[in-house]
Order: C-alpha cells, then structure tokens, then sequence
C-alpha cells in the first residue's frame, strides 16, 4: 500500500519539434490494469524573428495541471554561458517579445511551476533581425549663431538602435581633436573662437550594441574677415564644403535697425565682395556677415558677425533751398561712423540753428533730422543763419562746429 514514485527518461531520436504528451496505467502482478491516468504534454518552444531588434516567443501550453500555475522564461546569449531569468507570465500567457536585443544568437527555454514541480521546454535558438547605423551620415548645417556659438545638425539615423551620435571636433588653428556625446541631432558649441577660427565637426552613430557607423562628411563654419579703406568694406570667407548638393549662392549682410538685410549675392565660387560705406546711413560700426544656401535651397549657414570702423566724418552744407523743386528741400547733416541716440553722456549728437539776433528757430539730437526752413510752421526770410553742432566718432573723435548756413529761394 506505499506509493509508488518513479521515474521515466524518454529518448527521443533526431530533434524535437512538437509537444509531446504522456499518460499510465498501473498493471499489477497478475495482469490486471488501472484506468489511464491524466494527460501530460510538454511545452514546446519555437521563436522567430519579425522585427527589428525583437524574437518573439511562442510556445504550447503544459497540459496536466490546474490553471494556477506560472512560466518562467529563461535566456542566454552567444556571449553568455549561463541561463539567465528575463520574465515571468502567469499559465494562461504562452507568448512572449524579447526585445532591445543586438545582432547574435540568442537561446531560450521556457520552465512551467508548480508547487514544487517543474516542467522545462526545448531549447530554442534564434538571431534577431538587425539593422546597423549608417555606414556613414553627413552635417547638414554648420551655422554660427548671433552670440558666436556654433549651431550642427545632421539627420536622424535611419536606425531606431541607434541611442547616441558622437561629434568630432577638429580645431584648425592648433589641430586639437575632441570627441563629444550627443543623445539628439544638433549640438551647440560655446567653446569656439568663430571670428577667426575654422573647426571641422563629423558625426558618428553609436547603437546599444556598440556598432559605429563610419564619421560623416565634414561639415565647417564660415569664417567672415572684414577691413576697411577710404570707406570702402573688404570682405573675405571660407568657402562652406560638403552640402550633398553645393552651394547656391553667397549674401553679403549688413546689420541695419537691429537686423541683418542683405546688400550683394554672389555665385557659389566667390570668397570676396566689396561693400562702399558711403551709400548706408548707420551709425555706429558696421557690421557683416555672410549667409550661404545650399544647392537646394533647404539649409542655410551663416558666418561670424563681423565689424568695421572708418575714420569719423561729417558732410555740413552751406545752403538750401526751401522752394518746393525737390532739389536740397532741407538742411541736414550727412555723416559716417557718427554716434547717434547713445545712452551714453557726452557722446549724443546736436544740432541748433539760429537767426542773427540769437533766436533758436530749430534743435534736434537725432542726426537724421534736418531743418525746413520754417519757424513756427512759418517759412523763414531769405538770409544767413547759424549753427551749432556737436558730435561723437565712433573712433572716439569729438566735433564742436560753429557754422552759417544761406537760404535761398
């Protein structure tokens, strides 16, 4: 009346490739049999691959025992030597996505537990899909920003495994090399000299299981130099190198009222303009910088902003005429690289016009205004008048000018 345990190793010949099930009778000594005992069937493991990166796991239910029961999920890859536990799923769930894996072999089984007991699957063994970054990317856009940083973009990788890009950094002023992790596509760098100094960027794409892609096509900003002479602007460049479909053309900007406006396009082959300083009326140094426009138009790269300054000068007539032909209509002074509307003291310009017994007819401190010949809304004799006028160079020059001024008709 003791129970009876044991146990029975199958062998099976060639490989498994289904569940297999089992069940008993008991036969006793003279023959006579038991009733067939309750259906065991093995789990049986299969995986395959449809995406990217992911094996999918199915397998058949162990049938034998209540529904209460859990599976639990084993793998080891090629490079590992052990099995290790990856998930659990209760006994109703007979699949499973192993994902965020890397281009090798992976081995699986599946355990199913019950109070005590075990039943373990097939081994299963399969290599995910994989794609590997791009063999190389390219800089779409080397821009230097207005606060003299420096802006890089480049595409996004065509690889959802790829979880950061590395930036090659190359000085051209010392040959210093530095390398960069970045987790998004553009990055930008404060540590640049942009007003005389060329660096060259790549970029390399770096997946989670280590494959770099090869580094891009250079990318580099353009550096803008500026000088000055007999009130004539000098303007020279870098060429920008490596837009996949070139360059379309060079502007030449200028910064007016706060913005930049353009004043010369050239062809795509230039590196040098000439700006004469006398056709602008700007106060203060003037300032440059070039913007290039790839072949198609849809990226853009600007230099540095770069600055020059002319000896000071003021052009003061001595007469107008308030007649109504259009022809020196107003009495006004012209000048270059005059102070204007400065918050500074001392260095505003002014300008008063009186008659020949003291009396102001007119004032202003905004260079640009110039007088109409009236006093009072009231037009003015003809005769000679006088001026007083000061004024501040950018070049630090101070103009104290007494003058006389005839209108005529």
């Amino acid at each position: 009346n003791k129970p009876i345990s044991e146990t029975f190793n199958y062998n099976v010949l060639g490989k498994i490739d289904t569940s297999m099930c089992f069940d008993m009778r008991l036969v006793d000594h003279c023959g006579f049999e038991s009733a067939m005992g309750k259906k065991h069937c093995t789990i049986f493991l299969n995986i395959s691959s449809k995406k990217a990166f992911t094996n999918q796991l199915n397998w058949t239910p162990y049938i034998g025992w209540a529904p209460n029961f859990t599976y639990t999920i084993y793998r080891k890859s090629a490079i590992q030597s052990a099995f290790i536990w990856i998930a659990n799923t209760s006994s109703d769930i007979t699949e499973y996505v192993d994902s965020n894996l890397c281009h090798m072999a992976y081995t699986y089984k599946i355990e199913a537990v019950l109070n005590g007991l075990h039943s373990m699957s097939n081994s299963a063994t399969s290599t995910p899909l994989f794609t590997y970054p791009n063999e190389f990317s390219f800089i779409s856009n080397v821009s230097v920003n207005e606060d003299n940083s420096i802006q890089i973009k480049w595409p996004i990788s065509r690889s959802s495994a790829v979880n950061k890009y590395t930036l090659l950094k190359t000085n051209l002023d010392n040959s210093k090399m530095l390398s960069i992790d970045v987790s998004s596509n553009y990055f930008t760098d404060f540590d640049v000299k942009t007003d005389r100094i060329n660096y060259i960027y790549h970029v390399v794409e770096t997946d989670k299981c280590g494959n770099k892609s090869k580094p891009s096509l250079e990318g580099k900003n353009i550096v803008l130099s500026t000088n000055s002479a007999d009130y004539k602007t000098n303007a020279k460049w870098n060429t920008y190198k490596n837009w996949k479909s070139g360059v379309k053309n060079y502007t030449l900007q200028i910064e007016k009222d706060g913005q930049f406006k353009p004043i010369y396009s050239t062809t795509n082959a230039d590196s040098f303009m000439q700006h004469d300083q006398k056709f602008e009326t700007i106060h203060g140094p003037y300032c440059y910088r070039i913007m290039a426009i790839s072949g198609d138009a849809k990226d853009t790269s600007y230099s540095n902003i770069s600055c020059v300054i002319s000896p000071s000068t003021l052009f003061i007539p001595n007469a107008f005429s308030p007649n109504g032909d259009g022809i020196n209509e107003k009495f006004g002074v012209k000048s270059l690289f005059i102070e204007n509307n400065t918050p500074f003291t001392g260095r505003n310009f002014s300008l008063e016009i009186f008659n020949r017994w003291g009396e102001k007819l007119f004032e202003t401190t905004d260079i640009d205004s110039a007088w109409d010949g009236t006093y009072e809304g009231k037009p003015v004799q003809m005769t000679v008048y006088f001026y007083r006028l000061k004024a501040m160079g950018i070049d630090n020059r101070s103009y104290s000018i007494n003058g006389q001024i005839t209108l005529i008709l």
